[in-house]
């Protein structure tokens, strides 16, 4: 299961990097994110509004966005 991003873009995500994550993580047992190491996400235009669906993998370091992929 991935992370449910909170971002209209992956564009407007990448500008992220250096702030925390915006996102929802949809797992009622077992949390999905981590503040260090890597996670998963996508916009799903179905759950959040924005009309771009995309997915990307996080680098999180001291929970700050240190690289998007």
């Amino acid at each position: 299961m991935t992370l449910i991003l909170q971002y209209p873009s992956k564009k407007a995500l990448k500008t992220q990097v250096g702030k925390k994550l915006d996102f929802v993580d949809p797992s009622p047992i077992a949390k999905e994110y981590t503040p260090n190491g890597v996670v998963f996400g996508s916009n799903r235009p179905h759950l959040t509004g924005y009309k771009t669906e995309f997915f990307a993998k996080i680098t999180i370091k001291d929970g700050i966005i240190a690289k998007v992929e």
